[in-house]
């Protein structure tokens, strides 16, 4: 087996794996990878893979940490290149279930969180129609408290204006009743004579 080093290049600025601590590596969703600022750059024009040209989203970009320093063993006969491929595709396969798996996972969140979101809304619209009904019943009421008013009003007016000629009729009778009793003094006293 020959010893080779790892070597990463990016596509943006075409610079390769030059151990600068300054070019950090980043990946979008789509696996393909940059240098992180070159990636971030690209992002801030277009929110699109510069590679694939694939949709990325605001937050598609991730860090990776490669040691640049790590060195590995190229077979060197075609069984043993079997051999890597085999484990590499055991790994894909490995990383692509793992892939479904978080992929089910979110999917699954995000139902949860449109449900709970839905009943939210209904909640918050049960509110709004308790609201909107204790509302009514509240200037029902206080519509029937205006009009209850307006009606011990009218009767206390019809009252006092009632007591006013009772109180006329009562004076009149007052007057009468010496009127009477005078006469009736009057008729004594001719009696007597």
């Amino acid at each position: 087996m020959t010893k080779s080093r790892a070597f990463l290049s990016c596509s943006i600025c075409l610079d390769g794996d030059d151990d600068d601590e300054e070019k950090s590596w980043s990946a979008l969703d789509c696996g393909h990878v940059f240098h992180f600022l070159c990636a971030t750059q690209c992002l801030e024009f277009k929110l699109q893979c510069p590679s694939c040209r694939k949709p990325q989203g605001k937050k598609a970009l991730r860090k990776l940490f490669v040691s640049t320093e790590q060195e590995f063993s190229a077979p060197a006969d075609e069984t043993e290149w079997v051999q890597v491929q085999r484990e590499l595709n055991n790994q894909m396969r490995d990383l692509t279930n793992a892939l479904k798996r978080e992929r089910d996972k979110l999917q699954e969140a995000e139902q949860n969180l449109a449900h709970k979101s839905k009943k939210y809304d209904q909640m918050k619209q049960n509110l709004r129609d308790k609201e909107l009904e204790f509302m009514t019943k509240l200037d029902y009421e206080k519509g029937q408290k205006e009009a209850a008013a307006k009606e011990w009003r009218e009767v206390e007016k019809g009252f006092k204006s009632q007591l006013y000629a009772l109180s006329a009729a009562k004076n009149d009778l007052e007057r009468e009743k010496q009127l009477i009793q005078s006469r009736a003094s009057r008729l004594e006293r001719e009696l007597r004579a």
